[in-house]
């Protein structure tokens, strides 16, 4: 599975109701998709991480007004994460990009987000690099 994704989910929401209601988000994966998927449904289903991510959070809270929902998610662009070289994280700054640009697409997200530090920049570390096992 692919890595560097920026991808979208879209919450469909039907209260108690039958009212549809309808909420995007934006994020990012450095892992592979599979592993991000992974870690929101956690989010989703233990208590403990309800408030790993505003969508999570989110969630929680259709839960807690006995909503029913479905996510579809999709991945709508790619970019190389931080490198010293350049000294840029594409794949944040193409998640900002969609939070500032193109509302619609993350109406869940935070604008302080936009704010935040690049969270891939840790990852290139020289301290992350594994060491060579001589032969």
């Amino acid at each position: 599975l692919t890595k560097n994704n920026v991808y979208q989910a879209t919450v469909v929401e039907t209260t108690v109701d039958n009212e549809v209601k309808v909420e995007t988000y934006v994020g990012v994966c450095a892992t592979t998709w599979k592993e991000r998927l992974g870690n929101h449904t956690k989010s989703f289903n233990n208590p403990k991480y309800k408030g790993e991510t505003i969508l999570s959070s989110h969630i929680w809270d259709l839960k807690s007004r006995g909503s029913t929902y479905t996510i579809a998610w999709k991945v709508i662009d790619r970019g190389a994460p931080f490198t010293p070289i350049t000294n840029q994280c594409m794949l944040c700054t193409k998640e900002k990009f969609y939070i500032l640009r193109k509302p619609k697409m993350a109406s869940l997200n935070k604008r302080q987000e936009v704010g935040t530090h690049c969270r891939h920049i840790a990852m290139s570390l020289l301290s992350k690099v594994e060491k060579v096992k001589a032969p």
